[in-house]
């Protein structure tokens, strides 16, 4: 009796030696971090990351996300090209380099001369630059669906031009379903907007606070929203499913939104789901859902820019199922 004891404590220890070093990988396993020492050289990291060629890029203002809102799909829509940022009036360092190093030849400017300037333009003349604007960010969102896809689309995405996260948490899934992102402006449709999602398919992204329900009531409207903009996020990751071996982290405070902006291009190459964490870096409880329910052992996560602690990475580690199956001792 006490040998058959004896065995099964062993055994017991060695089951709990092994589950506390699995988890203690886990836990401590190193997450990749694409970041810089500011947003610009943060996206020319993301683009190093994933291209190493490219007919095309994007390039949008930096400092201003409102009219890049909608780029990720027009960028994919572009022989899945990357986005790059420029300041309003200066091309910031490494960017015509890199450019060069992907042997880009045609260049999209998404903005205004007010968003980005004509100088920049001027320091791109070696390429085809077309640039895609409006008179505000809803008209310069339809210029970008109409450049990108034409009327084809069956599907569209509405979001509040103000609220930049509800817009980024779908910018992925946008680009890599080939859905526009039209952006509204003081809750109204303009006639041209109203126009394109006539007899199309909505996911309204937002609340009813940012996104009027009676600016959609015409057509098939599927919203996607929360409390906040990290219950949103996890409404649009739970609707679409995307291939969780890559998992994407990126602050969703305003102030780091951009890294979230020109990581769906990145994100969109792989249908790899984008995940907003809070100002410290901790994940909402209905995204950890999300993402438990999808994710697998062999499953990585990348940090988009360098403010996202590693502790977020070391969290979704947790999040994975157990490799280890459970031996019944006879």
């Amino acid at each position: 009796m006490n040998r058959r004891r004896g065995k099964i404590f062993a055994l017991c220890l060695t089951f709990s030696v092994l589950i506390t070093t699995v988890a203690f990988q886990r836990v401590t396993s190193a997450a990749t971090t694409l970041g810089g020492t500011d947003r610009y050289s943060t996206a020319l990291k993301i683009v190093q990351a994933g291209w190493k060629t490219s007919d095309t890029v994007i390039i949008a203002r930096g400092d201003d996300l409102a009219d890049a809102l909608a780029a990720a799909p027009l960028a994919y829509a572009k022989g899945k090209a990357p986005i790059l940022l420029t300041k309003t009036d200066e091309l910031p360092t490494g960017v015509l380099n890199e450019l060069k190093t992907l042997g880009v030849k045609n260049i999209y400017i998404v903005g205004g001369i007010g968003a980005v300037g004509a100088k920049v333009e001027n320091d791109l003349k070696e390429f085809t630059v077309k640039r895609i604007s409006g008179i505000d960010r809803a008209e310069t969102s339809y210029n970008v669906a109409i450049e990108a896809f034409g009327t084809v689309p069956t599907e569209v995405v509405l979001a509040n031009g103000s609220a930049y996260a509800d817009a980024l948490s779908i910018s992925a899934i946008a680009a890599a379903k080939g859905m526009p992102i039209l952006l509204v402006s003081n809750n109204k449709l303009s006639a041209s907007e109203a126009n394109y999602i006539s007899g199309k398919s909505v996911y309204a992204v937002g609340g009813t606070d940012v996104l009027s329900p009676t600016i959609t009531n015409a057509t098939k409207v599927t919203r996607l929203s929360g409390v906040d903009r990290y219950e949103t996020n996890a409404a649009i990751l739970n609707k679409f499913p995307q291939d969780y071996s890559k998992i994407y982290l990126a602050k969703g405070t305003n102030e780091n939104l951009v890294d979230a902006l020109t990581g769906s291009a990145l994100a969109a190459l792989g249908n790899n789901p984008i995940v907003l964490v809070d100002g410290y870096s901790t994940i909402n409880s209905k995204i950890s859902a999300v993402v438990k329910a999808n994710i697998g052992n062999a499953s990585t996560e990348v940090l988009l820019g360098g403010t996202v602690a590693p502790a977020a990475a070391a969290t979704v580690e947790t999040m994975k199922p157990s490799p280890l199956e459970v031996v019944s001792i006879e």
